[in-house]
């Protein structure tokens, strides 16, 4: 417990010793976190809305007043046995009164004499076909079916939100990549500078008896203290720009706040492994 303590106080020691290269790290690090972390906000909302939206793929499919009940259900399986068709279905007169009243609060059958709604079928395609061009191909072969009056659909912006999806998600694997080598050679060449400086006091403590395990431990601790603040400032920077924009446009961001513990775990896991890149190759 001893030994672990004076690491510790060798440490801080260090910091003191080399403040500006300590504070070149840390601001680098907190630099590298935070824009792979706005990459990560990015892509995870992004993702978040395409599956929230995924329900823009289905397409809804009017039929025709003058088909009987049982004319529908053979319609109905008829679509149902499309290939790219996971599931059909059937909205009943009734059941769109209903929605339409949810939705908008009226009661609008008072005033009228009959339904006037129509009944449809609401079409989900299959996931892997959940496309524009699929939904475009599902929507014009409705059309043209006996007993269809219209299909329609809305793909318009699930597309671009798919591509950004996308891109962010390349852009983040090569932020990640970017990061941590930049990281472990910041912290490994700051560590790196501070054995330098103190290699006589490294050498007479070798010939004392102190153990490798010893003189390195300090080092460790050193990089990881640097990872540690690294990390606690980007979060900080994090955490104030999502309140900002919570603020401003409420339930418009998904942030939980768990990732804020994960950008300072990330950045003493940053600063140990920087560190002991160091330490093996110079002590």
């Amino acid at each position: 417990m001893t030994g672990f303590l004076y690491s510790v106080r060798e440490a801080f020691d260090g910091f003191k010793r080399a403040r500006l290269s300590n504070a070149i790290t840390i601001f680098t690090i907190a630099f590298l976190l935070f824009v792979i972390s706005v990459f990560v906000i990015v892509f995870f909302n992004t993702e978040r809305l395409v599956n929230l939206l995924h329900a823009e793929y289905d397409i809804q499919a009017f039929i025709s007043n003058t088909l009987s009940q049982d004319e529908v259900q053979d319609l109905k399986s008829n679509v149902e046995s499309f290939q790219t068709v996971e599931s059909v279905q059937y909205i009943s007169k009734q059941q769109a009164a209903a929605e339409f009243q949810k939705e908008f609060g009226d009661d609008f059958l008072d005033l009228l004499d009959e339904n006037p709604l129509p009944r449809s079928f609401v079409v989900k395609l299959k996931k892997e076909h959940k496309n524009v061009e699929t939904v475009k191909e599902v929507a014009a072969n409705l059309d043209a079916l006996a007993g269809i009056d219209e299909a329609l659909h809305s793909v318009s912006g699930i597309d671009v939100l798919l591509k950004v999806s996308r891109v962010s998600r390349t852009v983040l694997l090569l932020l990640g990549i970017v990061v941590f080598f930049g990281s472990l050679f910041v912290i490994s060449n700051t560590i790196r500078l501070i054995i330098m400086a103190r290699r006589t006091i490294i050498e007479t403590m070798e010939l004392v008896g102190a153990t490798r395990r010893f003189i390195r431990r300090p080092y460790l601790i050193e990089g990881m203290i640097q990872g540690l603040c690294g990390g606690a400032i980007s979060a900080g920077l994090i955490y104030l720009i999502v309140a900002f924009i919570q603020h401003q446009w409420r339930n418009t961001l998904f942030f939980p706040l768990e990732y804020l513990l994960a950008v300072a775990g990330a950045g003493i896991l940053l600063g140990y492994l920087g560190s002991l890149m160091a330490v093996k190759r110079f002590l």
